[in-house]
């Protein structure tokens, strides 16, 4: 089963499996970060302009410091935009739950030792692996399935369409959650006792790489979209940075000592990351909070209110525009007790009002969203499997800049929205004292760093500059800097 920390009312966390253990998935995060020095040594001709930009090349975004509660101004998706497609019996409550762009859900029933496939209303079909699956994915075009079982060395591979399964050997040892990166065609598990493993999908199967986890068992992943990097919660709260590329694990502390954390996720842009969490004493809430990417610092807490005392598993799965979250306690929201509910984002990640999702009044064991956003799967704890279509547009893509020079130095910084870490931007300069200077692409590139921002230093021998940055599908406006 996915072992996982579940919350107390009382405060306390246990280490569970099964129905107490949920999953999440994230959103995009604004920060105030000083410009670094990444050398650039084009030379930009010289000489004109007239718009002094402010000396602080930092890019604007907002206070870093935790903060209790949503974002004020930040508005709920209305509830009359969520439809309830498919609502449906398994045989028991799913410890876990994927969901394909056209609505297909795939629960993985621990007790049964089988995948439900749920197709449609009045359709779901039982495929029996032999094994009590821990987690469960499933393709973005519902084609294929995978599970993995505590216990068991192999990958438990479902065509979706037959209900045939194949069994693929990765010697996996303890593996509690698997999760398909459709862009590089991979598969990143979590495994209890042999670390993350990196594995190629159909039809080969095989193992490229096990990052070892020393001292620490991963239980929950969120990978970026383009395999780089992830994260990942072990089964005693803490949260590791987890370098796919290079195959290093950093322990990352910053969220304090009297947080724990027993699931986590990423935006869609791979910029923010969020967390379902819990404190030490008797007074801590449960919390939902939004991480620094970096350093695991606590940026936004906002505490969840169930109207009922008692331990339930938390699971959260971001769209662009909404965090998802299934409970196993009910919190009033809009006028009623759920236990499936949205919590708006704004294009920085921040999280907003909430809105519940189901018409019903149900409690949760898990979450997924799919690959485009626009559906959500619930695991219900009166053994259904229910979804749900959101409106869910990506925020337009975008990116801003200011810029600072001084002593022949120029010093950009920026923000963007909708770029992935590691995205590469071309800086384009030029001489803003001369009337038909044409624009100087840049040798040296700016690099969107994991908080969606970015800096860049070149040279300029001119009073008067201007600038604009552009990334895929985007550019910034163009500024001009006046020498200081």
């Amino acid at each position: 089963m996915r072992a996982r920390v579940s919350w107390s009312a009382r405060g306390r966390g246990v280490v569970t499996g099964g129905l107490a253990c949920a999953g999440l998935v994230a959103a995009g995060l604004g920060l105030t970060v000083p410009v670094a020095a990444t050398a650039a040594t084009t030379h930009v001709g010289a000489d004109v302009a007239t718009t002094h930009v402010s000396a602080d090349a930092t890019p604007s975004a907002p206070h870093v410091d935790p903060y209790v509660g949503p974002h004020a101004g930040l508005q709920a998706q209305p509830a009359a935009e969520a439809l309830v497609y498919i609502d449906e019996p398994v045989s028991e409550v799913p410890n876990a739950v994927a969901v394909a762009n056209d609505g297909t859900i795939a629960a993985s029933l621990f007790d049964a030792r089988a995948i439900a496939l749920v197709k449609g209303p009045g359709t779901v079909v039982t495929v029996s692996l032999g094994c009590s699956p821990a987690d469960v994915a499933i393709h973005p075009d519902a084609t294929l399935a995978w599970a993995v079982c505590p216990g068991d060395p192999h990958l438990y591979v479902i065509d979706v369409a037959s209900g045939g399964v194949t069994v693929a050997s990765l010697d996996l040892r303890q593996a509690d959650d698997v999760v398909y990166l459709p862009g590089p065609d991979r598969l990143v598990i979590a495994d209890f006792e042999g670390g993350i493993v990196v594995a190629t999908s159909a039809p080969g199967y095989e193992v490229i790489k096990r990052i070892p986890t020393p001292d620490s068992r991963p239980t929950v992943l969120a990978v970026l979209d383009d395999g780089s990097r992830g994260y990942a919660v072990t089964d005693s709260g803490r949260l590791l940075a987890v370098d796919l590329a290079r195959g290093t694990v950093a322990d990352l502390r910053g969220q304090g000592p009297g947080v724990v954390l027993s699931s986590v996720a990423l935006s869609r842009s791979g910029t923010a990351l969020y967390a379902t969490a819990y404190g030490l004493t008797d007074t801590d809430p449960a919390l939902l909070v939004r991480l620094d990417p970096v350093s695991g610092d606590v940026i936004q807490r906002l505490p969840l209110a169930f109207t009922t005392p008692g331990s339930t598993s938390m699971a959260v799965a971001a769209g662009h525009r909404s965090l998802s979250v299934a409970t196993g306690l009910s919190m009033d929201i809009d006028g009623q007790s759920t236990g499936t509910f949205d919590v708006a984002l704004n294009e920085q990640g921040v999280m907003g009002d909430l809105s519940a999702l189901m018409p019903v009044s149900y409690l949760a064991s898990d979450v997924g969203r799919s690959g485009d956003g626009t559906r959500v799967a619930f695991g219900i704890t009166n053994s259904r499997a229910a979804g749900v279509r959101v409106a869910d547009p990506p925020f337009p893509t975008s990116i801003t800049i200011k810029g600072v020079l001084r002593k022949g130095k120029l010093s950009l910084g920026g923000a963007t929205v909708g770029l992935q870490p590691g995205t590469p931007l071309t800086v384009h300069v030029k001489d803003a004292t001369k009337k038909k200077a044409p624009f100087v692409v840049q040798r040296v590139k700016a690099t969107v760093d994991a908080r969606g921002v970015f800096s860049w230093n070149g040279k300029a021998s001119v009073k008067r500059v201007k600038v604009f940055v552009a990334g895929p599908k985007s550019s910034s406006p163009t500024i001009t800097v006046t020498s200081q």
